[in-house]
């Protein structure tokens, strides 16, 4: 369900000329276009909190819900959430296993603030990073999700993935989810040179999600 909140007439103009920000940029100077919308998944019903500027707006993406879909129950691993947006995959990974430690990391403050707030409405408890990846981090995981942001472009999202390898433990997992027209087969060879083996655990509506293993 998307719930659209009213935005005042003097904002619009702004949400336009803001066109030109992207998800992947720190700010957004784009007007607010705030929304609320709801998702079943799994076993729990999430709201979450949207608003212009942010990586899919109006609803949780086919690629998130099938990553989600692919990630096997953590138990009281430490995962990390890679380029959060609004927080779905973290929030949803904490709320169907509480005894995890979850992490959120975004570039986006705009996104980084919506995540904070969709975490306590939805009841669960993160730990969320203003951050451009993992560079700065000394934290190590477990389990390192991502719906990498592919407009950014090769170059980011390749850093992403190396910087993930430096902070998964021996026999931690890295699941990314791409679709097959936007680069997943060059996504996957990277993948392989990185972690030297990599594997499609999901496929479905032009999405791949792949696994892989640091050894």
């Amino acid at each position: 369900m998307y719930v659209r909140e009213n935005v005042p007439t003097f904002k619009k103009l702004s949400i336009y000329m803001g066109l030109m920000d992207h998800y992947f940029s720190p700010k957004q100077t784009a007007g607010h276009d705030v929304a609320t919308i709801m998702e079943h998944i799994g076993l729990h019903t999430f709201t979450f909190r949207t608003d212009a500027g942010v990586f899919s707006k109006g609803q949780v993406d086919k690629g998130t819900l099938l990553l989600l879909s692919a990630i096997p129950p953590q138990g009281s691993s430490k995962v990390l959430d890679l380029g959060c947006g609004w927080g779905a995959i973290g929030i949803v990974i904490a709320k169907h296993n509480p005894h995890a430690d979850v992490h959120l990391v975004d570039v986006n403050q705009r996104a980084i603030s919506l995540a904070r707030s969709n975490a306590k409405k939805n009841g669960v408890s993160v730990t969320v990073h203003l951050s451009d990846g993992l560079t700065e981090s000394a934290e190590m995981f477990d389990t390192i999700a991502t719906n990498p942001p592919i407009r950014a472009g090769k170059d980011v999202v390749y850093r992403l993935m190396r910087e993930s390898w430096e902070h998964l433990h021996t026999g931690g997992s890295f699941y990314a989810v791409i679709r097959t027209k936007q680069g997943a087969k060059s996504y996957q060879d990277e993948l392989e040179r990185v972690f030297g083996s990599a594997e499609i655990v999901e496929r479905q509506s032009g999405y791949k999600v792949f696994r892989a293993v640091r050894t």
